[in-house]
């Protein structure tokens, strides 16, 4: 029995991200006289059974899932259903269940990221308001000295109200533009290997470190954030101290 190996060359068209070409692709089918198997059943399904003929066809292989490498193939739901029925024991395992899989996996990982990062914000609003009120407390005897020589309370808390804002803003600015500069060379980075078979693999699993313009615009709004809750905690923590000295 000699093993017998054919090409043939299918033309039709291949789409992607809403893109679409004109292309040809490679049909192999692999076998002898009495059975083949097909490996990447595209476009024109006739053609292929034209060339399989009488012949058994045992297994259609797909390198990949892209449309125009299936798209000549049977319905994989149709085709489990029938495996089911008439083979009981059997079972249909393709790269599309493979991909789902890994974008399963993907997903979570985003899910926990996701969470991460609300916990450190979260502590990091706790962070800064129990900072603040640390640095407020060597303050005490400043803001006692001003409430003695008449010093209005909304002048003291104003003061440091202020002082604490320009404190703020800065930490948050420095914080801010270290994260929008990491994220901006990660976009960089992502799109020097985006023609690339890793990279463009690595993109369809974890998606781009690109956050756009809204991603930015939630940094800055974070730093003002922060320094909203530092000059805030500086304020009421300037009142508590000139309560207790009532």
């Amino acid at each position: 029995m000699v093993a017998i190996v054919q090409n043939l060359v299918t033309s039709g068209v291949f789409e992607l991200d809403g893109g679409a070409w004109e292309v040809d692709n490679n049909v192999w089918i692999l076998g002898d006289d009495t059975e083949v198997i097909v490996i990447d059943a595209a476009h024109n399904a006739k053609a292929i059974a034209d060339v399989v003929g009488d012949r058994k066809l045992k297994a259609i292989v797909s390198t990949h899932a892209h449309n125009d490498h299936v798209n000549a193939a049977p319905d994989l739901a149709q085709l489990r259903a029938a495996l089911a029925g008439e083979v009981p024991p059997a079972s249909l395992d393709d790269h599309r269940g493979f991909v789902d899989r890994m974008r399963a996996m993907s997903s979570a990982a985003v899910a926990v990221g996701i969470g991460v990062v609300l916990l450190v914000f979260i502590a990091t609003v706790l962070s800064v308001t129990f900072a603040t009120r640390a640095a407020m407390a060597t303050n005490r005897p400043v803001i006692e000295v001003l409430h003695l020589i008449g010093a209005k309370d909304n002048f003291i808390a104003g003061h440091f109200q202020r002082h604490f804002l320009q404190l703020g803003l800065k930490g948050g600015l420095i914080g801010g533009g270290s994260a929008i500069a990491l994220f901006a060379l990660a976009e960089l980075a992502i799109g020097w290997f985006g023609g690339r078979a890793d990279g463009n693999q690595f993109a369809a699993l974890f998606g781009s470190f690109s956050i756009g313009a809204l991603g930015y615009l939630a940094v800055l709004v974070q730093v003002a954030l922060i320094a909203g809750v530092t000059a805030l905690t500086s304020r009421r923590t300037v009142n508590h101290t000139i309560e207790t000295i009532h």
